[in-house]
C-alpha cells in the first residue's frame, strides 16, 4: 500500500510540474519605429490618427504614460530593450549598414533566456545590432529569424535586404506589404509553435521613413505617417484576432506595443509623428526623444483599463519577461550586471507602485545630458536645467532660474546622475568587433 501511495503522489507531482510547465506564458513584443508618444488615438493624437485596434488593447490592458527608452536612437534603444542594459554599459549606439561592428554575441539577450527556460523564439522585423552573420538574431538567442538587418533608409546603393535566417532572400525588399508579411510570419511561427511556450520580437520597420503601406490598405488619415501607421493598426488587429481566437492563447499570452523612440521631427509634418505634449523627438534628451506610447496586454493578469504615470523603463522588460516566465534572473543568468528592474509585481497589482524611479537621457553619440529622478528632471546641455516634468512635460519652465530650494535639488540630482554613469562606465562591457570573430 505504501509503494502504491508513493507511486500515485510522484503521478500527482509529475502532474502538476507539467501543468506549472504548461502555464508558462507567450510574449509578443510590437517594437514599431520612430513612433511619437502622440501617434495613438488612446495617446490622443493630434495628427488624427485612427488606431482602433490599439487602443482596444489599452482598453483591456494596461496604458503606461512614462515609459522610456533607455536611448533616442534605435540602435542604443534596441540593445537596451533585449539586454536589459543601458546602451553605455554594452557600448552600442548607432550601427551604419557598412559597420564591422554589432552587439557582442556573449551578451545574453532576453531570447538567450527565454530559449534556455524551453521557450520557441522568434525575432521577426528590424534588427540593427550587427547585419554581419556572428551578430545577426540567430547568434543572439533566436531559433528564428525573418526581417531586415538595419533601417529601412539604409544600404543605398544595393537596397534593404531581407533576410530568412542568415540568407537574403530579397534585394531590394518590397517595402510596401512588408508590415503585412511580417505579421503573416508571425502568425506562421506562433501557430507552429504548437503549445510550446513562445516570445515572438515582432521589430517593425514603419513608421520610419521612407514610408510604405499596401497598395490595397484604405485610410483616411491626413498625412501619409499617419496612413502608415494606420496600416501598423490594422495588422496588428489581425495578429490580436488570432490570440483572442484561441482561448489558450488568450488566455496565457502577455502583449506590448511600444516604439523604440520618438518622431523624427525633421522630416517634417508629411513624414514624422507628434510627441505632445512632450518636447522634443529622436537624437534628442528632451522627453520627446525617449518617451513613447506603451500598452501591456494580457487578460485576467494585467488590469482592464489600468492608466499609469508611473516610470518604467524599455530596459524593465527582460528581468520582468524572466520573472512572468518562472525563470528569475541571477548573475550567472546576465553575465554582467544589469539595469533593468523586475515591474512584475506592479504589472500584476501586487504593487501600487513601480520600483523604478529614475531614468538617464543620453544622445545618439552616446553623452549624458539628462536625468530623471521622480516628479523632476534636470538636464545639463545648454546649462543647468530642472524641470517639474509631471506638470511641465514641455520643458518649457526652467526651475533651476528662481534659485534655492530649486538650485539645492538640481545638484542633488546631478551628483546622483554622475553616480550610475560613473558606474556604467566603470562595469562597460565592450561590443563586438567582427574580427575578433570567424565569419
Amino acid at each position: 500500500m505504501k509503494r502504491l501511495a508513493v507511486s500515485a503522489l510522484l503521478f500527482l507531482l509529475a502532474g502538476t510540474i507539467l501543468c506549472n510547465a504548461a502555464r508558462k506564458p507567450n510574449f509578443i513584443l510590437i517594437y514599431t519605429d520612430d513612433q511619437g508618444y502622440n501617434d495613438l488615438g488612446c495617446y490622443g493624437s493630434v495628427l488624427g490618427i485612427e488606431t482602433p485596434h490599439i487602443d482596444r488593447l489599452a482598453t483591456e490592458g494596461m496604458k503606461l504614460n512614462a515609459f522610456y527608452n533607455a536611448s533616442s536612437v534605435c540602435t542604443a534603444s534596441r540593445a537596451s530593450i533585449l539586454t536589459g542594459c543601458s546602451h553605455k554599459r554594452i557600448k552600442t549606439n548607432f550601427f551604419s549598414a557598412k559597420a564591422k561592428q554589432g552587439m557582442h554575441p556573449d551578451e545574453v539577450t532576453i531570447a538567450d533566456h527565454l530559449k534556455a527556460n524551453g521557450y520557441a523564439t522568434a525575432c521577426i522585423g528590424k534588427w540593427h545590432l550587427g547585419h554581419l552573420k556572428p551578430f545577426l538574431p540567430l547568434a543572439q538567442g533566436f531559433d528564428y529569424y525573418y526581417g531586415i538587418p538595419f533601417s529601412n533608409d539604409m544600404n543605398p546603393g544595393d537596397g534593404v535586404p531581407l533576410m530568412k535566417g542568415n540568407e537574403i532572400i530579397e534585394q531590394p525588399v518590397e517595402q510596401k506589404t512588408l508590415t503585412r508579411r511580417y505579421t503573416d510570419e508571425a502568425l506562421k511561427f506562433i501557430k507552429e509553435c504548437a503549445g510550446k511556450p513562445f516570445f515572438v520580437y515582432l521589430a517593425h520597420a514603419m513608421p520610419h521613413v521612407p514610408l510604405f503601406y499596401p497598395d490595397d490598405f484604405e485610410s483616411d488619415a491626413p498625412t501619409q505617417y499617419g496612413r502608415t501607421v494606420e496600416h501598423l493598426d490594422a495588422e496588428t488587429g489581425r495578429l490580436m484576432e488570432y490570440i483572442r481566437g484561441d482561448k489558450k492563447l488568450a488566455t496565457n499570452t502577455f502583449v506590448i506595443f511600444t516604439s523604440d523612440n520618438g518622431p523624427w521631427l525633421s522630416k517634417g509634418k508629411e513624414h514624422s509623428g507628434r510627441p505632445d505634449p512632450c518636447r522634443g523627438g529622436k537624437f534628442t534628451t528632451w522627453d520627446g526623444g525617449s518617451r513613447v506610447p506603451c500598452i501591456m496586454w494580457a487578460p485576467g493578469k494585467i488590469g482592464e483599463g489600468a492608466v499609469t504615470d508611473e516610470i518604467v523603463s524599455s530596459m524593465d522588460i527582460f528581468p520582468t519577461l524572466a520573472s512572468l516566465a518562472q525563470a528569475e534572473l541571477g548573475p550567472a543568468d546576465t553575465r554582467g550586471p544589469i539595469d533593468g528592474l523586475d515591474i512584475s509585481g506592479f504589472l500584476l497589482g501586487r504593487s501600487k507602485a513601480s520600483p523604478r524611479k529614475e531614468i538617464m537621457f543620453y544622445t545618439n553619440q552616446g553623452h549624458l545630458q539628462g536625468f530623471r529622478q521622480g516628479d523632476f528632471k534636470i538636464r545639463i546641455a545648454g546649462g543647468p536645467q530642472l524641470y517639474e516634468i509631471t506638470k511641465d512635460p514641455g520643458e518649457a519652465d526652467n526651475l533651476y532660474k528662481k534659485g534655492d530650494p530649486y538650485v539645492a535639488r538640481y545638484n542633488t540630482m546631478l551628483a546622483r546622475m554622475q553616480d550610475i554613469a560613473d558606474d556604467w562606465r566603470r562595469n562597460a562591457r565592450a561590443c563586438g568587433k567582427i574580427a575578433d570573430f570567424p565569419q
